[in-house]
């Protein structure tokens, strides 16, 4: 697929006009800026002749004045080496397709509301660097265009600050008013919307600063007294400040508050009841119910806040467990206050004695405190509720109120009598009572708790919070987490917390750092947020409900009845009953799909609880019970049951089983049942599964593994094959060769010997594959010669009848030749497929395809229907046997290939592809090269910062040196250069050239250039360019060129467009050069590397 085209010109009006190529400006005469200004802020793709003339000229004779636009433009399209602007009739048109404007960006900004950024750019100035050179007509023009982006901007911060506001958003209303503000900065009327904004998102102490800004800078323009609305809301905002210092439920999580998150629309609806208006008179009960930890208490402080911004007084208390059995404790709780003591004066006697008795501590120190004496029974008198009738009617004649009880679901009963007696007699005052509770810890029975505890109210609102849906859990995790949580760790973690904010939070923040892709029940620690949850739910149940609980834990996951009354060995009946009440504790979901925790975390933690006899016993039985099963079960969760049960005899035959059955590009369940069947097993089985893991951490390119695997094997081979012991044997000198363990001279004797021993015993597959171990080591150290011997060795072999062995030497040899032989390379991948399929051999396959990939792209043939095909069966085999190494070298040839072509959007998609096998891999070759890659892109695309971060991360050239052994540098040499030349390029990019001088010292040009990377070639070259030294940089490319014909095709035709451009530039083009480059990229169908040809035989005005 053809990338995006990216214009190369960028226009920047605000802070100029400035015209950019890349990192360097264009420069253009003064009146030439300003008629790009009029071109770009015009606002249509076509501008009449006769406005522009007026606007850049007085007025005099027309022809002249035309004869004049008209070379201006030509001058203009001639500096910028593009059609910038053309005429059509009477009438200018815009070539937007060749330049880029900021002015574009500044429209985008708004629409997608980031004012901060677009006011930015206001602050810069339109057009504010353009040269005194312009009429009184064109200065008026700049003017109104001024001002027009200013009211752009303005309206649009007003209109959103509205639409905000109406939705009680106070967050975006924030980030409104501040730029509405700056805009307007002696508007009030925005000062006090902005303070209102601020103090409603919580960030009460932003108001106050918002305050004193403005009210010093109206200062200094004279007397400036603030308008009585302005004082008012001050006041309440240094009040709302100190109330959130002085408060413990503030000060529980002084950070973001996370857990709002997803909470727009029950903000809405929750401050639209408590902000009712004054015709609404009586009492309203609004109700709070969901589960611990879904954020009621900060849901319910986000409208309490803003409604004491708003005049409302607001009162609050928490009841707590261990207090539920104190007589009137929540409802007491929130009076104790000065501001009650000063209304006991209104309130009549008997009524004011009788409160006073309930709060002794508003008495006068000296007056006589009276007793009030309750029934034996402690039942509340009609007198105590008639005085707390009367009170709470005097406190809402004074003012609005607003009473929050918190953790109502531990109310004491007479605070509930209380309220009922209240709500049955209350009268047209307005009083709002919001309440917070959970369900599960309601008194009476759990599954009609809400409805007991606002039993006072029938017309009670009620707001059931549930658990947030996966995008915003997603959201939430991210945002809770650490920037490097993995995509798998975060995905786990919205399984297990089921939505709820507070698990969400706790697992984000807790989760293990070097946590493995596949996390299992053994790995997993429930955070102690989780236990006080589960251990609210679980007390009280009865023995049949602990034992299902237990059940259901240990299986992990969703089960049916009948599952379960074979895991208890219980009557169904009492199995019905138990789930019962494990339902309306809230505790597990019951419905027709099965049965299952409501938060998957309860399993984790529940079985942290159980002793490890009841955990055998129970993992016993549920694998024996998904062994029984008609479908007879999944082989990897019978196999992790019974190796938590300890019975690791069978464990070892299913894990070996879920091995085999795992998808081939599941290379980590792969590897984990494997060595679960390492663990599990001993003797013969043990070395079996050891071997395996070995072939697929090798083939994997986990080389640490693989050689920690095969060095502990080869220690206690035991009852081991010849083939197999060989094999093996070369895994081990492989992987520490390519970890820079051993040497060069120590590792070809390894493979001598075993290629020795395989030929005695007429090993054909073995002596394949050490040959090929051989060609792949030398090429990695840049040995021509012994690469060449060993080709000739290879070439004298006798005709090998087995097809898997002449697979491996094909493919040996189309190594060799796509160093010299492009068509060779790809003639003999060819061959290596063929055979492979032949052989069905799907792991030699995937080799083969890798190295026929390889010879494609270097011939530049992968765009043809052949390397799609090619790339389509690596796919295909990849997702079957999972060789995962030779899939991501074939994904970076094939993301390269793509850099080198243009496609940079089908480039970065490919890496990202590579990169999810890339990353789990410590082999330092294709380590480098996927950093090689990377950075090739970055440059490709201007990105200077993504190219250095990509830079920042290539592996160290020497690893875990033994004494005394002469440890050879892990990464091939070619690779080496090529970085030391991509790094040259990007320090030529940044203007660093000091630095890149101490590269060119660093890595000299080597003596023949066919093999010589084309970075390198390419940095030498621009070097010396840049130094002024072009004859000796084009004869450098010319040598490149000549070099690279017929070996190198897409290294040839990188070179010929270096050449092109740098021969026009300097006065001696090569149109010669430039046809045949355009022919050979048309006939290997690159028609986007052909097209940038083009202007250097054609004299297109192409850039």
């Amino acid at each position: 697929m053809p990338g995006i085209y990216q214009p190369k010109l960028r226009l920047e009006l605000f802070g100029g006009p400035a015209l950019w190529r890349g990192k360097s400006t264009v420069r253009v005469s003064p009146l030439q800026d300003c008629l790009l200004s009029i071109a770009f802020a015009w606002g249509a793709e076509r501008i009449p002749r006769a406005i522009t003339q007026n606007l850049l000229w007085r007025p005099g004779p027309n022809k002249p004045i035309r004869h004049r636009l008209s070379q201006l433009v030509y001058q203009l399209n001639r500096n910028c080496r593009a059609r910038i602007l053309e005429f059509d009739r009477e009438h200018l048109c815009v070539n937007r397709q060749e330049v880029s404007c900021d002015l574009d960006d500044f429209n985008r900004m708004i629409e997608s509301r980031r004012f901060e950024d677009a006011f930015e750019m206001i602050d810069r100035g339109f057009l504010s660097a353009l040269a005194a050179r312009r009429t009184g007509s064109f200065s008026d023009w700049i003017g109104d265009k001024q001002q027009e982006q200013f009211d752009r901007l303005k309206t649009a911060a007003r209109v959103y600050l509205d639409s905000a506001e109406s939705a009680r958003d106070g967050v975006r209303a924030r980030s409104a008013g501040d730029v509405l503000l700056r805009l307007n900065p002696g508007g009030e009327a925005d000062l006090r919307r902005v303070m209102r904004a601020s103090a409603d998102s919580g960030h009460v102490r932003e108001a106050e600063t918002a305050y004193g800004a403005f009210a010093e800078r109206a200062s200094r323009s004279g007397d400036w007294e603030p308008a009585p609305d302005t004082t008012t809301l001050l006041q309440r905002v240094r009040s709302e400040a100190t109330v959130a210092s002085n408060d413990a439920y503030e000060n529980v999580d002084p950070g973001p508050n996370l857990r709002c998150v997803g909470r727009d629309a029950d903000d809405y609806l929750l401050t639209k009841a408590v902000m009712r208006e004054e015709s609404r008179e009586g009492w309203q009960t609004i109700a709070v119910v969901g589960d611990e930890g879904l954020g009621k208490t900060r849901l319910v402080e986000r409208a309490l806040r803003r409604a004491r911004l708003r005049g409302r007084r607001v009162t609050r208390a928490a009841a707590t467990e261990l207090e539920s059995r104190i007589q009137l404790n929540l409802l007491i709780e929130p009076l104790n206050g000065e501001w009650v003591k000063r209304l006991l004066g209104e309130i009549p006697d008997p009524w004011r004695t009788t409160i006073q008795s309930l709060l002794p501590g508003l008495q006068e120190e000296s007056a006589y405190l009276p007793t009030l004496h309750h029934p034996a029974n402690q039942r509340l008198s009609r007198r105590t509720c008639e005085a707390l009738l009367e009170l709470f009617k005097c406190v809402a004649k004074t003012q609005n109120t607003v009473l929050f009880l918190d953790n109502f679901h531990w109310t004491d009963e007479g605070t509930v009598t209380a309220l009922d007696f209240l709500v049955r007699r209350w009268g047209r005052e307005q009083f709002t009572l919001v309440v917070a509770c959970r369900p599960e810890d309601s008194p009476g029975t759990r599954t009609t708790g809400e409805t007991d505890i606002l039993s006072f109210d029938p017309k009670a609102m009620v707001m059931q919070l549930d658990g947030l849906n996966a995008e915003l859990a997603r959201s939430l995790v991210e945002q809770a987490g650490r920037n490097d949580l993995p995509e798998a760790a975060i995905e786990r973690i919205v399984d297990l917390a089921g939505g709820n904010p507070r698990f969400l939070v706790d697992l984000a923040a807790s989760w293990p750092t070097e946590s493995p892709r596949l996390v299992y029940r053994e790995q997993l620690s429930a955070p102690p947020s989780a236990h006080r949850a589960l251990g609210r739910r679980m007390r009280g149940l009865s023995n049949h409900s602990k034992t299902v609980a237990s059940c259901l834990c240990v299986s992990g996951t969703m089960v049916t009845l009948p599952e379960v009354i074979r895991l208890t060995d219980i009557t169904r009946a009492e199995c019905v009953d138990a789930l019962e009440e494990l339902h309306a504790c809230r505790l597990l979901n019951w419905t027709d799909t099965g049965i299952e925790f409501r938060y998957r975390i309860f399993g984790v933690a529940l079985y942290e609880k159980l002793s490890p006899a009841r955990r055998s016993l129970l993992h016993t039985r549920v694998a024996e019970l998904l062994h029984n099963s008609l479908r007879r079960g999944p082989f990897d969760r019978i196999a992790l049951h019974y190796y938590w049960a300890g019975k690791h005899d069978i464990a070892h035959e299913y894990a070996t089983r879920a091995a085999k059955n795992a998808a081939g590009s599941d290379v980590g369940k792969r590897l984990y049942f494997l060595s679960l069947a390492h663990n599990a097993g001993y003797g013969a089985r043990r070395r079996s599964a050891a071997l395996e893991l070995a072939r697929l951490n090798h083939r994997c390119r986990r080389l640490e593994a693989a050689r920690r695997r095969g060095e502990e094997l080869l220690r206690d081979p035991g009852g081991l094959i010849q083939d197999e012991l060989g094999e093996l044997r070369l895994i081990v000198a492989d992987a520490r060769h390519r970890l820079g363990i051993a040497a060069i001279a120590p590792t070809l004797d390894d493979f001598s010997a075993i290629e020795l021993e395989s030929r005695r015993r007429d090993g054909a597959c073995l002596r394949a594959a050490v040959l090929d171990a051989t060609v792949q080591l030398l090429d990695r150290t840049g040995d021509r010669a012994a690469v060449l011997q060993q080709q000739a060795r290879i070439g004298k072999l006798e005709p090998v009848s087995h097809r898997a062995a002449r697979s491996r030497l094909c493919a040996a040899l189309s190594t060799i030749a796509s160093r010299r032989d492009p068509e060779a390379a790809v003639r003999l991948g060819r061959q290596a497929v063929e055979a492979a399929r032949e052989a069905e051999l799907p792991d030699e396959l995937a080799l083969a395809l890798q190295r026929l990939v390889a010879a494609l792209a270097l011939a530049g043939r992968l765009g043809t229907e052949e390397g799609w095909k090619t790339l389509k069966e690596a796919r295909r085999v990849h997702g079957e046997v999972g060789h995962s190494g030779a899939f991501a070298m074939a994904l970076l040839h094939l993301a390269e290939w793509q850099t080198m072509i243009g496609d940079h959007e089908a480039a970065g998609a490919t890496l990202e592809e590579a990169w999810n096998m890339v990353v789990d891999m410590d082999c330092p070759e294709i380590r480098t090269l996927e950093v090689l890659v990377r950075g090739k892109l970055a440059i490709a695309k201007g990105d200077t910062e993504a190219a250095h971060a990509s830079l920042r991360r290539r592996p160290g050239t020497v690893a875990d040196e033994p004494e005394g052994v002469s440890s050879a540098p892990p990464i091939p040499r070619r690779m080496v250069l090529a970085l030391n030349g991509l790094e040259g390029n990007l320090l030529l990019e940044s203007g660093k050239f000091a630095l890149a001088s101490q590269v060119e010292r660093r890595s000299p040009l080597p003596d023949s250039l066919e093999d010589a990377p084309l970075d390198l070639i390419v940095f030498h070259s621009r070097l010396a360019s840049r130094r002024g030294d072009i004859p000796w940089a084009l004869a450098l490319l010319g040598r490149a060129v000549a070099a690279n014909d017929g070996i190198r095709p897409m290294v040839w035709l990188r070179l010929a467009l270096e050449v092109v451009r740098l021969a026009r530039r300097n006065g001696t083009p090569e149109p010669d050069l430039a046809a045949h480059a355009h022919a050979r990229a048309t006939g290997l169908g690159l028609a986007g590397l052909a097209h940038e040809f083009l202007p250097f035989f054609e004299g297109a005005m192409v850039p």
